[in-house]
């Protein structure tokens, strides 16, 4: 939920989206890619404007967490938020979800390692091969 602050209302934000599409006649698509822990590689193919959703299972209250590293002129991130799978308590898992938007027709790697920020090490990888055409 998004507010207005001119006079206090509160908005769906799928339902400003589905306005605005109507109003451009432009057609949104989500596509949510869910990977299971042990699937390294995926190929994602997009069409130019289309949005996706990776969740990947996460414990950021521990230090761990997904950072992604890719090219901005074919993709780039609109959202990262955390899901807890119960309530929020030191150490408690949940699903890190980032959603990108293809930008711009061409070819990359979206790279997501698992890590503390202040470690070198690597804990898990993904990699995603994406074709925005």
């Amino acid at each position: 939920m998004i507010s207005n602050k001119k006079v206090g209302q509160r908005y769906d934000v799928r339902s400003l989206e589905s306005i605005k599409n109507k109003r451009h006649n432009i057609k949104s698509t989500t596509t949510f890619v869910n990977p299971p822990i042990d699937d390294k590689e995926k190929n994602i193919t997009l069409e130019k404007g289309q949005e996706f959703t990776i969740t990947l299972d996460s414990i950021p209250t521990s230090g761990y967490k997904w950072i992604p590293t890719f090219n901005t002129y074919t993709i780039n991130i609109i959202s990262h938020n955390f899901q807890p799978t119960s309530p929020i308590l030191i150490g408690g898992s949940g699903k890190e979800i980032f959603t990108f938007k293809a930008m711009n027709s061409g070819a990359t790697v979206l790279k997501m390692v698992y890590k503390r920020s202040w470690e070198q090490q690597i804990v898990a990888e993904k990699k995603f091969f994406i074709d925005v055409r």
